[in-house]
């Protein structure tokens, strides 16, 4: 693969017309220059996430507005799909709707994938002890990618200092 286009965005699940007129955008720009995936970063489900595997979220926030791309999203979670306010939300629903969903790809919270040239490492830096855990993984998924590009998707950029391997720093 020669070079890859993706389109990112995140706070996108909103159900509101702000939501689907971004989302017709984005479809007009993928249809005009090609878009092989997209990247969602997180807060996918404002403002208390999803409850179960049926919630209607999933076809309203996500499937309707976005199908028409045609692409694969690679999802990760935000504070509005993890809980808020020491409330726990039901995110481990969003990685069993990659079973239903043609295009939404969330294999575990924390998760890796190569597509062509590219690694993607998706975090979830929703809770510091569950940040720290993942640091000896991200290092061993940064040392032995073969990729040429390597992106690491962080919700919150807050706790990468400490996150980052100090030789991936820059």
């Amino acid at each position: 693969m020669k070079g890859i286009r993706i389109i990112a965005f995140g706070d996108s699940g909103t159900d509101d017309g702000g939501q689907m007129k971004v989302a017709r955008a984005k479809e007009k720009f993928c249809a005009e220059q090609g878009c092989h995936l997209g990247l969602m970063l997180g807060d996918n489900f404002r403002p208390t996430g999803v409850r179960s595997v049926d919630d209607p979220q999933f076809i309203e926030k996500f499937e309707k507005p976005y199908a028409g791309i045609g692409i694969p999203f690679f999802v990760i979670l935000g504070a509005h799909d993890w809980g808020r306010k020491g409330e726990m939300f039901n995110w481990k629903v969003q990685i069993e709707h990659s079973r239903r969903s043609k295009f939404w790809r969330m294999p575990s919270d924390v998760y890796s994938v190569t597509w062509g040239d590219l690694k993607i490492i998706a975090l979830n830096t929703n809770s510091s002890p569950r940040s720290q855990i993942q640091k000896p993984w991200l290092r061993q998924e940064l040392e032995k990618s073969r990729a040429r590009w390597k992106l690491v998707i962080p919700k919150e950029l807050s706790d990468r200092e400490s996150l980052m391997p100090s030789s991936s720093r820059q």
